[in-house]
């Protein structure tokens, strides 16, 4: 790693370094890392054990990615089943895990946010400081916002129900009629009619 240049900023993965796992994952339509931290409960965890503490010291480096952006990479991606989606600065990219190659990309006028990315029903939900972008998965076309607030985490989504967490509030939004919902908070935890949603901040 030493040997990479400053200049160059690769996005090195060495979690999809062994292509059965690859395959298989895109094979079941497997989203199980759909948020940055791989799920709503931020476990950080996958179900899959075809990498472990047995063969990882087998691992080599498959492919690299340049997003020729000088910039470091600190958005945590996500893996819509088939794409790797991750961010630099202000640009959004969707990266083909057999290869390295980049699928698309598309700019935002704010830096998004490092703490990651939300993957939902085939479009990505993307944080920035001037607001919450809802993206195609496919196509990387954007599709609407949501509210101008800075956010730095990846929302959460339930039933159609979109939970952002703003740097100075809490909002929620329906997915179907794109409307603002009345969100009662209660001891640091969100509530949505009788629903409970988990603690998100980390």
């Amino acid at each position: 790693m030493k040997n990479i240049p400053y200049k160059s900023r690769l996005l090195i993965f060495f979690i999809i370094l062994l292509s059965p796992f690859l395959a298989y994952a895109a094979e079941d339509s497997v989203d199980f890392w759909y948020r940055s931290n791989a799920d709503n409960e931020s476990t950080k965890s996958s179900p899959y054990d075809q990498i472990n503490k047995n063969n990882i010291s087998n691992l080599k480096l498959d492919w690299k990615f340049n997003s020729g952006i000088r910039s470091y990479v600190e958005t945590n991606p996500v893996f819509t089943g088939d794409s790797i989606v991750t961010a630099f600065n202000k640009t959004l990219f969707s990266i083909d895990p057999l290869n390295g190659k980049k699928k698309w990309s598309v700019e935002f006028d704010a830096d998004i946010a490092k703490r990651g990315l939300t993957y939902f029903n085939k479009n990505l939900y993307v944080p920035t400081e001037a607001g919450l972008y809802e993206v195609n998965a496919i196509s990387g076309i954007k599709i609407r916002k949501f509210g101008n607030g800075t956010s730095y985490l990846p929302p959460v989504i339930f039933d159609d129900i979109l939970v952002i967490g703003n740097f100075t509030s809490i909002e929620a939004w329906n997915l179907r009629d794109n409307k603002r919902m009345r969100l009662q908070l209660d001891y640091g935890q969100a509530y949505l009619s009788t629903k409970r949603i988990r603690s998100f901040m980390w």
